[in-house]
């Protein structure tokens, strides 16, 4: 019997259980909106399933029943409340009163005693409910099921004593434990459905914070393709979802331009499984309109590691990046995470957590934005403080060239009211020499040609005065690159233009008054030199005149006439070397044989307490360069060193060696050259004079810059130019009261061929022949020319200018092979006639003499193969080489 019993009450507690399952998934799936309502369906299910454990009891006597209904209600006012408990115990007491029976009493006692101690355990414990244990379940099972046996004492007194003895013992082991296991069951959807309300308001609330911030939530897969987007899209992207799902990948909704790049640079990030970090990116919709959104992703991963997907949010900040571009604000950042919702407990406690997070950057987020705001503001204070506190005018020009903002000082710089310049066209306050060339200026801004402009230009007040404005302007551009306005900042700079224009001029004056006695010193000494060539000339034809001398005697006086005439023509060139006029003849030479020459000529004029002292090594080998220029460095540097020494007794030292840079020795010269490895001639001057400060030595190489009496200062700055044009370093050493160094490294000359040099000695030494028309307005070097010409093999006819050359030419001209024309000549110029005269004859040799060098008639002769150029005075073998030359062209 008691085993029956056992039985018997474990099939009702299984009933009790597969009821409280089936209550628990109907009560998920289906749930009334209203809270009344929803208690009053869920009294009545739970007296339904009451009555349907009564339905099926356990029958023990006639009219007696145990059923698990007091389970039921005990856990039903433990856990659902008043509202509930007491309609289940009003039906499952009506419907046990109508069972009737001798145990209906005992029945309904039950019934009323289990809900209301439920209740009561809700009412007075201290701890929630949701952190029932299994233990408190169980105690609260022994509590009303102790209670629902002293109700068997409402039985009939003859089975009281056998009730008890049969129902106790299964009721408090049974009883117990299946109040204890539905209640856990109770007590986890109790759980459930809070996290669910947790979540369900947490999503509300983050799915109203999302709309507020225009944020679209999206997942793609690992090719990129969209597997989920936000309602957000639409409004945003201007894209529905499911235009986008399964259709497109993220990268086809970005602008076709640019598209590739940024496909290759977002899955580059894909393959390293990074993440995207308010990535910010533009979006195309249908209707073309660009969208900046800020892009946060993570890669979602699985078990093995392999990429899924990624998961993240796009947040519109168009408004964001035009601020940016304005001002310069701070950029926002969203970041937002999204766990996929999990049924089990743990991964809905987790997706909560996660969303609370969520909830809290975006609160975050919130406050960055309204703080952004509030910087706005602050900033557009400041830029409102400069524009009106600035000295400087501040202007924007719209694409029509209008002034649409301008600030006070602008105003007052052009002359006029605020609101009279404000919608004036810019070009109008321009002056008319400077229109032509701003309308260009600003079509090259606008069009992008340009991005900025910075210059003087000359502006119009209203009053109708000119003044000179500094002009700095910008190009301002919308996102997509295109034109939107020009930015002017502008200052009179009236006043500095004329301070400027005051100093050029002071200063134009200061360098002509020095130059003129440069010019007076340069002429003394240029004289001093001619009488000395003069005084030789004459001594020597005085000698040839006055007495009989021998042949030999004869040619060595005609050989110093010679010489003295090389060295006037050499001093001629240095002059016309100073005046920027001399042409540059370079040849091999030796170093050595001409400072020996130089020094010389240097003895007798320098003073006579100086000593100059020569060491120059044997094995020199020649250089290649202009001889008279080269002699002007040497000349320079000695004198230089001579009037450093005082009045006290002082050397110059002067050194000339081989010297081989190697790779590794390379150094800068004082100019900034490098000294490159190979084989040079070092020329070094040394002085025991007074030496130079650190402010003479900086400022030596200035023109007109001198230590000396006024009007000095050429020479260093000569030898700077010459140094520089003919390859060569200079290297300087000075200490005050030791002396001063100066060292010259020539590069030797490259060995040359023989062909050249072999045509040019047949050439000279070839039978000479032909006729030649000189032309020459001085009677001296016409007459003395023709001599020379005919001394030299050729027949010479002689005019005294242009005009006569070009009649005998028409008269003569078939037995005419070379024209030889002075540039400068009275009646008809040599430029002028040799004109006439290719008018006439295009293949005549024509050879232009002058003293000064060939630039004079370089565009004259550039495209004639068959004109040429002798610069005076000639020597013979110059003479002889140059005719022969253009007899073989033509």
């Amino acid at each position: 019997m008691n085993e029956n019993i056992f039985i018997d009450f474990i099939e009702n507690t299984a009933l009790l259980l597969s009821l409280g399952l089936v209550y628990d998934v109907l009560y998920r799936r289906k749930r009334v909106a209203l809270p009344v309502l929803n208690k009053i369906a869920s009294g009545l299910i739970i007296g339904g399933i009451a009555v349907i454990l009564m339905a099926a009891p356990i029958k023990w006597e006639s009219g007696i029943i145990f059923d698990t209904r007091t389970i039921l209600l005990g856990l039903t006012g433990l856990f659902f409340g008043a509202i509930p408990t007491f309609l289940a115990i009003a039906t499952a007491g009506l419907y046990r009163l109508n069972l009737g029976g001798g145990g209906a009493p005992m029945g309904v006692a039950t019934i009323i005693s289990s809900g209301l101690l439920g209740l009561a355990w809700r009412h007075y414990r201290f701890r929630g409910l949701k952190e029932l244990s299994l233990s408190e379940l169980y105690l609260f099972g022994m509590v009303v099921h102790a209670v629902m046996i002293l109700c068997i004492f409402l039985l009939p007194e003859e089975i009281i004593q056998k009730t008890i003895g049969a129902i106790a013992l299964p009721v408090m082991l049974i009883y117990p434990l299946c109040t204890a296991l539905l209640g856990n069951l109770l007590t986890g959807r109790q759980r459930r459905h809070r996290i669910e309300e947790e979540l369900q308001d947490s999503t509300l609330r983050f799915n109203q914070l999302a709309e507020q911030s225009r944020t679209v939530t999206w997942e793609v897969d690992a090719a990129g393709l969209y597997i989920y987007v936000s309602e957000m899209a639409e409004p945003v992207f201007g894209l529905k979802p499911e235009e986008l799902v399964g259709k497109m990948h993220f990268y086809d909704i970005h602008p076709l331009e640019g598209r590739e790049e940024f496909k290759l640079t977002a899955l580059e990030v894909f393959e390293r499984k990074g993440e995207f970090d308010d990535f910010a990116n533009p979006v195309q919709g249908m209707d073309g309109k660009i969208v900046w959104v800020s892009t946060y992703g993570i890669p979602i991963l699985a078990e093995d590691g392999s990429l899924l997907g990624y998961r993240g949010s796009d947040k519109d900040i168009t408004g964001r990046k035009l601020a940016d571009e304005a001002l310069l604000v701070l950029k926002d950042k969203l970041q937002e995470q999204y766990e996929e919702l999990q049924l089990n407990e743990e991964s809905l406690r987790e997706q909560n957590d996660e969303l609370q997070v969520t909830e809290e950057m975006l609160r975050r987020q919130v406050y960055d934005y309204e703080t952004s705001q509030k910087l706005l503001k602050e900033s557009e204070e400041r830029l409102r403080i400069i524009f009106e506190t600035s000295e400087s005018g501040i202007i924007l020009v719209s694409p029509q060239g209008v002034i649409d903002f301008a600030n006070r000082r602008m105003a007052e710089i052009f002359g006029m009211p605020l609101q009279e310049l404000i919608g004036s066209s810019y070009p109008d306050h321009l002056h008319e020499s400077e229109k032509q060339v701003g309308d260009e200026r600003m079509r090259q801004l606008m069009k992008g040609e340009i991005q900025s402009v910075t210059l003087d230009r000359r502006y119009i007040r209203m009053d109708g005065t000119g003044f000179w404005g500094h002009l700095s302007g910008r190009r301002l551009q919308n996102p997509d690159g295109s034109f939107r306005a020009l930015v002017g900042i502008i200052s009179d700079v009236s006043e500095l233009k004329k301070a400027e224009e005051d100093r050029l001029q002071l200063q134009q004056q200061l360098h002509q008054a020095q130059k003129l006695e440069s010019l007076g010193i340069l002429a003394g000494g240029i004289a001093h030199d001619f009488n000395n060539i003069l005084t030789v000339i004459m001594g020597q034809c005085y000698m040839g005149r006055e007495y009989m001398l021998s042949n030999e005697e004869y040619k060595t006086i005609f050989r110093q006439i010679e010489n003295a005439g090389n060295r006037a023509a050499d001093l001629c060139r240095q002059m016309l070397t100073y005046a920027g006029r001399a042409e540059s003849v370079r040849s091999r030479f030796s170093l050595r044989l001409l400072l020996e020459e130089v020094v010389k000529l240097l003895q007798s004029a320098i003073k006579k307490n100086v000593t100059i002292e020569l060491d120059l090594k044997p094995d020199i080998p020649e250089i290649y360069g202009d001889i008279g220029q080269v002699q002007q460095i040497l000349m320079n540097l000695i004198i230089n060193a001579a009037e450093a020494i005082d009045d006290d007794n002082g050397t110059i030292r002067v050194l000339l060696e081989k010297i081989i840079i190697a790779e590794d020795q390379t150094e800068a010269d004082r100019f900034g050259t490098v000294i490159s490895a190979g084989s040079y001639a070092l020329l070094e001057v040394t002085d025991t004079g007074c030496g130079m400060e650190e402010e003479t030595e900086k400022r030596i190489f200035e023109p007109f810059y001198t230590t000396k009496f006024t009007g000095r200062g050429l020479g260093m700055s000569a030898i700077c130019g010459i140094i520089k044009s003919h390859n060569a370093t200079l290297q300087l050493t000075t200490k005050p009261g030791v002396g001063t160094t100066f060292k010259v490294c020539f590069p030797v000359a490259l060995s040359i061929g023989g062909p050249e040099i072999a045509e040019t000695e047949q050439r000279l030494y070839r039978q000479a022949g032909g006729t030649i028309l000189l032309v020459e307005d001085e009677e001296t070097i016409r007459n003395i020319g023709a001599v020379l010409l005919e001394a030299l093999g050729f027949s010479a006819l002689t005019a005294e200018h242009g005009r006569e050359a070009v009649e005998i030419f028409r008269e003569r001209g078939g037995e005419i092979d070379v024209i030889l024309l002075d540039l400068i000549m009275p009646v008809m110029g040599g430029v002028e006639a040799y004109r006439e005269l290719r008018k006439i004859t295009p293949a005549t040799p024509i050879i232009i003499c002058s003293g000064y060098d060939v630039e004079q008639v370089s565009e004259v002769l550039e495209n004639d193969e068959q004109a040429g150029f002798l610069q005076k005075p000639y020597n013979p073998d110059e003479l002889r080489e140059m005719m022969m030359r253009m007899l073989d062209r033509s």
